[in-house]
């Protein structure tokens, strides 16, 4: 590229095929730019109210003031980074109630200052050291007060860091209402992008990608159980950013119960579905599989399963498809054969109905509406408090013994890093730690580059720390980059601190990181391995309870069902802790993945189970078939006992053949109406295969020890 052409640059540079990759991939962190467009509110309403504190600086005809710019700054920065994703006027209520309660606590410079005239630096750190124990305690209220008593002890932190006079400290209420006013003005106006309709395009993308695979299939491809696993995976890691996007729209009003629980678990029931194809297509005889595979109503059906899991066709324009017609496929094929033709015809008009959100039928609404809510781990508020007490006393007295010029980095890391759990704490103190060094290092560099142009360094400051959301939510190491580097440039701005002062705040983020740590790890450790256990056993207790005859006569076992997965979804959380906390205390590297994914099979297929057990005893014609289900029922509370007792676990190979045997599955007639039976035995072997590969597995076997 020549000289003449230079200005092009910029514009061949942001079309290339590298740029447009990196881009798609921001795109998946930050689905329709939600986190984006919150952190550039933040940056832009941040700014506007340090101009509305430096007006009111300059109006006000008094010297001894207090710096109204960065009061009214950080402020407004504090009560955005608090007040979560809501419906707008849940949003300005949440923003008031911080707004008036951190504006209170900074009030209280009003009488200490008056009656503490003299040097009162000491007193006031040990005073924050109380205020830190008090908001860890008020974690046992739930999440909202616990952001509350973050911000209580940030507030406090203003006040240790700024050092004000009376004559100052009276004007910080008026700081306080400029940064609250800012932000609800800026608040109504700025444009947000629609979590709905970021919902909805994850949404599709979820179902590109069943459709891809389905594709696949119509082309002749024969998944492998390796392979299938694999495909399970990927779709897992879709299903968790429809999650969050679920989670978006549920928090800003835009879904209501109980449609984000529909939503989840279509998009699970649809994963199943299409797993269930590829396991049935993968077992059929290798003779007869071409057959199907060429078959004009296999072709037909996936052609039309693709149009509407893609979106483009509706689910009633499909035309009928009989099961008649499947095993008239499977005429020259074995029983085993019209078996899984029976699979294959199930799932596949299953994937039809769900993949249209029009189906969802209103006794689906009702049972989710009716499903009862999860209980969240209990909250050790006490220990929580004397934790973060006495590491917030360590660390003040660290940064007072050895003159730590800005010594509110370790007590204020503390905060950041003691959590309900060891395992939290470990991994957040090395996450912030870490997360702290790239940060500050980038920003050395950003510091030796750019040292003459500090309007350069202003505007990838702010650039950056509008992206704090988006890391934020993504990784913490990310995020405590960003902040670490933001703050460092912002600082090296707004008061010239230099190189060494950039060091200090890595060093002083360690030793804030390090006090928590080993506080945590001496001072009534919160230890997760007997909570785990003890979840894990209720969940092994409950899947077992559902398979027993008296869960079958009871309808709420649907529902129960459903609970138990959202039970697994609960306990990932708390397996990530334990898997952190048992590198420091066992030196075990846990490899979670396989035993979590095994225990996610086991709930969704109990729940399927459940299902298809009660649809099938609502046909009173079928009742010549209840003692199989008995046996079935049986034989899968024996493979629970076996897992519990370390025995072998029930083989149900010769239970199926037996199954095959006596079931009418040549009269197309009689195969109609013992689908559901033909899917409890298929869900009943996965369950017992899943509790076998539980068996084995070592993380499973390491937290039951």
């Amino acid at each position: 590229m020549t000289f003449a052409n230079l200005h092009e640059l910029p514009f061949a540079v942001m079309s290339g095929p590298r740029v447009r990759k990196l881009w798609n991939r921001f795109a998946e962190l930050d689905p329709g730019g939600i986190r984006l467009v919150r952190g550039i509110k933040l940056v832009v309403t941040m700014m506007l109210a340090g101009l509305v504190g430096t007006i009111i600086q300059h109006v006000l005809p008094y010297r001894d003031l207090p710096d109204f710019g960065a009061s009214t700054g950080i402020i407004a920065m504090i009560l955005q980074i608090f007040t979560l994703p809501a419906p707008r006027l849940t949003e300005q209520r949440q923003l008031w109630f911080n707004g008036i309660v951190f504006t209170g606590v900074l009030s209280l410079i009003i009488p200490l200052s008056f009656l503490l005239p003299g040097e009162r630096d000491i007193l006031l750190q040990a005073l924050w050291v109380f205020v830190i124990a008090f908001g860890f305690y008020l974690r046992r209220y739930g999440p909202f007060y616990e952001r509350l008593g973050i911000q209580i002890a940030l507030a406090w932190l203003i006040i240790v860091s700024f050092h004000p006079t009376f004559a100052q400290a009276v004007w910080f209420p008026l700081a306080g209402g400029a940064a609250i006013a800012t932000v609800s003005l800026v608040w109504m106006v700025f444009p947000r992008p629609s979590p709905k309709n970021v919902l909805q395009a994850v949404e599709r993308a979820y179902g590109r990608e069943l459709a891809d695979n389905l594709i696949q299939i119509a082309r002749g491809r024969v998944f492998t159980p390796p392979e299938q696993l694999d495909v399970r995976s990927l779709l897992m890691s879709k299903r968790l950013k429809l999650g969050l996007a679920v989670e978006s729209a549920a928090k800003t009003g835009e879904i209501v119960p109980p449609e984000p629980s529909l939503i989840l678990a279509r998009a699970t029931k649809r994963m199943l579905a299409l797993l269930v194809v590829m396991d049935a297509l993968e077992k059929i005889s290798a003779p007869l599989r071409p057959t199907v595979v060429s078959s004009h109503l296999f072709q037909a059906t996936l052609r039309d399963v693709v149009a509407v899991t893609r979106g483009g066709k509706a689910s009633e324009a499909v035309s009928e498809i009989r099961l008649q017609d499947w095993l008239a496929i499977g005429r020259a094929g074995s029983k085993d054969d019209r078996y899984r033709l029976i699979r294959l015809y199930k799932s596949l008009t299953a994937l039809l109905r769900l993949s249209d959100p029009n189906n969802l039928a209103e006794s689906a609404r009702r049972d989710m509406d009716t499903l009862p809510a999860t209980k969240p781990a209990p909250v050790p508020a006490l220990r929580l408090a004397l934790q973060g007490g006495i590491a917030a006393a360590i660390a003040v007295f660290i940064a007072h013994v050895f003159g730590l010029h800005h010594a509110f980095w370790v007590p204020m890391t503390v905060i950041f890093v003691l959590s309900n759990s060891l395992g939290q704490t470990l991994r957040r103190s090395i996450e912030r730690v870490l997360g702290t060094v790239i940060g500050v290092v980038v920003a050395f560099g950003a510091f030796a580059i750019w040292k003459e142009a500090p309007l350069v360094l202003g505007v990838i400051s702010l650039v950056c720390f509008s992206l704090v959301f988006v890391a934020t939510d993504r990784h913490y190491v990310a995020g405590s980059a960003v902040v670490a580097f933001s703050v460092v440039l912002g600082l090296h701005l707004l008061t010239g601190i230099g190189v060494a002062d950039m060091l200090a705040r890595a060093y002083d983020t360690a030793i804030g990181a390090i006090a928590g740590a080993l506080i945590a790890f001496v001072v009534f450790p919160i230890k997760t391995d007997i909570r785990i256990r003890g979840c894990l056993v209720d969940i092994l207790d409950e899947a077992r309870r559902l398979m027993t005859e008296e869960a079958s006569r009871n309808a709420v076992s649907v529902k129960e069902g459903r609970l138990l997965v959202l039970q697994v979804n609960q306990f990932a959380a708390q397996l990530a802790a334990f898997r952190d906390e048992q590198v420091i205390l066992t030196a075990s590297a846990l490899r979670s993945r396989e035993f979590l994914s095994y225990l996610e099979m086991l709930a969704d297929y109990t729940a399927l189970f459940c299902l298809a057990r009660y649809n099938f005893l609502q046909d009173k014609s079928m009742q010549e078939w209840v003692p199989l289900i008995v046996e079935l029922e049986s034989l899968l509370v024996q493979s629970f006992d076996a897992l519990e007792t370390h025995e072998t676990i029930p083989d149900l190979t010769q239970t199926a053949a037996k199954w095959r045997a006596m079931l009418p599955l040549d009269d197309d007639t009689e195969a109609a109406s013992l689908i559901d039976l033909v899917n409890q035995m298929y869900y009943a072997r996965k369950i017992v295969s899943t509790v076998q590969a539980l068996s084995e597995d070592p993380v499973f076997r390491f937290i039951l020890r």
